[in-house]
This record gives C-alpha cells, sequence and structure tokens, in this order.
C-alpha cells in the first residue's frame, strides 16, 4: 500500500529560509543561469505565480530549502515572502537528501553571487542595466544583509 505525502504550502519571508548547502552551481539542470533567472523575477519577465514552490524543511527550529539555486534566485529578486512545499523529514528522500546536504554556509554561496553578478555586467554592461536597470542593481549588489 502506497502512503500518500503529507504536505503543506505555506508563505515564508525568504530571509527566514536557509541553504541547505555550502556550494551550488551557476546553472540550473535545464542549462539556464542562476543569476539571470533572478533578474528576471526581479524585472518581472518571470512571473513568481508561475513557478512551483520551493521545497523546505523545519530542522532544529530552522527552515531549510531543498531548492538552493531557486532560493539564490529569490534572493536575488529581492523577493520578501515567497510560496514553500513543507517536506516531511521523515520521509527517507527528503531525509537522505536533507541530510546528504552540508548545511547552510551561506557566505560562499553570497560571494559566488556577487561574483556572476559581475561577470554578467562584464559580458555586457549595457544590456545588463537596460534590462535590470541600476536601481535593482544597486540592492542585488549593495544589500548583502541577507
Amino acid at each position: 500500500m502506497m502512503m500518500k505525502r503529507r504536505t503543506e504550502v505555506r508563505t515564508l519571508k525568504v530571509s527566514e529560509i536557509k541553504f541547505s548547502k555550502t556550494s551550488l552551481g551557476s546553472k540550473f539542470e535545464d542549462g539556464t543561469d542562476v543569476i539571470e533567472f533572478g533578474l528576471k523575477i526581479a524585472s518581472g519577465q518571470i512571473k513568481l505565480k508561475d513557478l512551483k514552490p520551493i521545497r523546505v524543511v523545519y530542522y532544529c527550529g530552522l527552515w531549510y530549502t531543498l531548492d538552493n539555486r531557486q532560493l539564490t534566485a529569490f534572493k536575488v529578486a529581492q523577493l520578501e515572502e515567497i510560496q514553500v512545499r513543507v517536506c516531511d523529514l521523515n520521509e527517507r528522500d527528503v531525509k537522505n537528501e536533507f541530510h546528504s546536504a552540508k548545511v547552510n554556509k551561506v557566505q560562499e554561496v553570497r560571494y559566488e553571487v556577487r561574483d556572476n553578478i559581475a561577470r554578467l555586467i562584464e559580458e555586457d554592461e549595457e544590456d545588463f542595466f537596460s534590462n535590470v536597470g541600476y536601481h535593482a542593481y544597486s540592492k542585488v549588489i549593495l544589500n548583502w544583509s541577507w
């Protein structure tokens, strides 16, 4: 008999969600650049309502994502709140995925994001600022409080 997974969708502040890995790749599995994806969300080219909620687990009093690249994109987009799907840490596949990740060293991710944004600007500064705008750039680069 197959058990039905219990899931809960709820709203969380992006600032409350921690990374579950110490580093992450710069691209999603389909080849999309994580930073560019976040900038498209910030500019409105990609609508948040069209995206699936990220998966999170509650562990030791903190929320951790299982979708680290997507969380990075949301932080680049400077989103305040997002929909999340709460996963049960007692489920074997969720537990394995979470515990195989090295938990929460945000500083490394922060520097990788900053460096990727700098690379995008170097590649085509005029295109970057015309698509995203200086204001969004300032928020991403100067507000490293996340």
